[in-house]
């Protein structure tokens, strides 16, 4: 739908439509065609098939969000499978140490993408009352390298240190807690949790609008996109690769980090 229609099926000039955008996307729909329909009564009038599908699609995808963590992410947009595709051959995959991990389970409650598959068959309850000196622990824990994206939460609640996370980008995200209106578009987009809503800790204290968990962002840019107030900034400084001497690939590295 993304690529083989807008080649296959196009127009009398040879142009194909973007038939997902189109189709499939509730995008349009909600920031469209809901509120300008609301508005307008030429626009209600015109409403047909194509616009029932749509919100169809979009109330079947935010019923889904009841019961599923991000169901279009996962599921419909086409950009991650694209990525999903990459992710098996990249060069940061995350590392399990099978001897050290006494599969407590933590890890695949903290995984924010719902990418870690873990059983265990013989440990006591909870997350951190096993001994693992005095029990014998068996089990599984599976990353989805498909659904990965290397926030590094695993590594972090992992009481054993039997994860091992290699990012791809080392840089800063700097919020700007004057401009921010804390309207959430960044809590909401951020694919790796690593923004949220302050907690009140102290009667008196002043809180950010937003607070940051600077150790598990990936350095995406998607919060600094979709802020309105451009109170986000995300520097890349740095992006872990092997040596290389190509000019074409260290330009090419450049612009990506920029």
């Amino acid at each position: 739908m993304v690529i083989l229609l807008p080649i296959v099926v196009v127009n009398e000039i040879g142009m194909g439509d973007p038939f997902f955008c189109k189709y499939l996307c509730p995008q349009g729909v909600l920031e469209g065609a809901i509120p300008l329909s609301i508005t307008n009564e030429g626009i209600r009038s015109a409403l047909g098939v194509l616009f029932s599908w749509k919100a169809f699609v979009l109330l079947a995808v935010i019923v889904g969000s009841i019961f599923f963590y991000r169901p279009f992410c996962k599921w419909l947009c086409p950009l991650g499978a694209f990525y999903a595709l990459l992710n098996r051959v990249s060069l940061f995959q995350m590392k399990v140490d099978k001897d050290k991990c006494v599969y407590c389970l933590v890890c695949k409650r903290a995984c924010p993408v719902d990418a870690i598959s873990a059983v265990c068959r013989a440990c006591s309850y909870g997350e951190y009352d096993f001994k693992a000196e005095d029990e014998v622990t068996t089990g599984s824990a599976v990353i989805d390298d498909e659904l990965c994206v290397y926030c590094g939460w695993c590594e972090g609640v992992c009481p054993t240190d039997a994860v091992e996370t290699n990012k791809p980008f080392k840089g800063t995200l700097e919020i700007d807690q004057e401009a921010c209106q804390t309207c959430g578009a960044c809590v909401d987009t951020c694919p790796c949790d690593a923004l949220a809503f302050p907690v009140s800790t102290a009667p008196g204290q002043r809180l950010d609008r937003i607070t940051k968990h600077d150790q598990y962002c990936i350095r995406c840019k998607a919060c600094a996109k979709v802020c309105p107030n451009g109170a986000i900034t995300v520097t890349r400084t740095e992006i872990d690769h092997t040596p290389i001497k190509s000019v074409t690939w260290l330009d090419a590295f450049d612009a990506i980090k920029n």
